[in-house]
């Protein structure tokens, strides 16, 4: 009747661990006591809540602290949990509530739960907005969302087909988006001007191949580049004008039509 045992504290413990773990003595103010332990690590805890001086109030003041935090993690998990089951409550309604065979054969009771697929546009909208947990503006911003994307892929293609064509728009191509004010708009425009210059807009399969073929010939002409400085640095003769300057010159032409140009003036 008069044991006296130990408790630890440990730093995620909470009053009500630690109430369970003190009333496994069962004879506690019958003659049975309680030493607590606490290490270092754990004290400095309790100082950071409370620090009064009283080990027996600042212990039990930061086990409910760390009650308060514990109950507000598991407040905002079943938060989660709740509004998943917002759209599971509503998938299971749609679920009960589809056609189901008049008879049932082995394999094919859970596809035909289902409704046949539906194609018209009205019958889509109207069965999105009685089973679709998304709102109006959801609907908007992802349709938004899908046609930026095709802009975006079409807009690279009309580039690539002018670079590939090798002809130059009289302005900047991003002055034309700007001006639209909507990416789709702009590229619309931008098309209309290309096929205007007599610029043919190609698909992928062709922009690959072209791709390729202004990358072989970038490479060429960069190695003829490459020949021209080595020539230059080991001339004796000094040029003019720094090399620099002489390639600003033609730095808005094509690269192979800057490097022949390049080739006319040093010779």
């Amino acid at each position: 009747l008069d044991a006296k045992g130990c408790v630890t504290l440990g730093k995620d413990m909470t009053l009500r661990d630690y109430a369970q773990g003190c009333y496994r003595f069962r004879g506690l103010a019958k003659g049975q006591t309680l030493c607590l332990l606490i290490v270092d690590e754990v004290k400095q805890l309790i100082a950071r809540t409370s620090n009064t001086g009283n080990v027996r109030f600042d212990v039990v003041a930061w086990l409910l602290t760390n009650s308060m935090r514990s109950e507000n993690l598991q407040n905002l998990a079943l938060c989660g949990q709740l509004m998943h089951n917002a759209w599971r409550r509503q998938a299971w309604r749609s679920l009960m509530g589809s056609e189901a065979p008049p008879k049932a054969t082995k394999g094919e009771l859970l596809p035909s739960r289902f409704r046949k697929p539906i194609t018209d546009a009205a019958e889509i909208k109207k069965t999105l907005s009685v089973h679709s947990v998304l709102t109006e503006a959801d609907l908007e911003a992802e349709q938004k969302k899908k046609e930026e994307g095709v802009a975006k892929k079409r807009l690279e293609q009309i580039l690539m087909s002018i670079r590939a064509s090798g002809k130059r728009l009289p302005f900047d191509h991003r002055d034309i988006l700007r001006q639209a004010g909507n990416l789709t708009k702009g590229v619309g425009a931008l098309s209309d001007i290309a096929k205007s210059m007599g610029i043919e807009i190609l698909d992928d399969e062709m922009l690959k191949k072209r791709s390729k073929e202004i990358q072989d010939k970038n490479e060429r002409t960069l190695g003829k580049l490459r020949m021209i400085m080595r020539t230059v640095e080991e001339s004796k003769t000094p040029l003019p004008f720094p090399m620099q300057q002489i390639m600003a010159q033609f730095g808005n032409l094509e690269m192979d039509v800057m490097v022949e140009r390049l080739q006319e003036f040093l010779a």
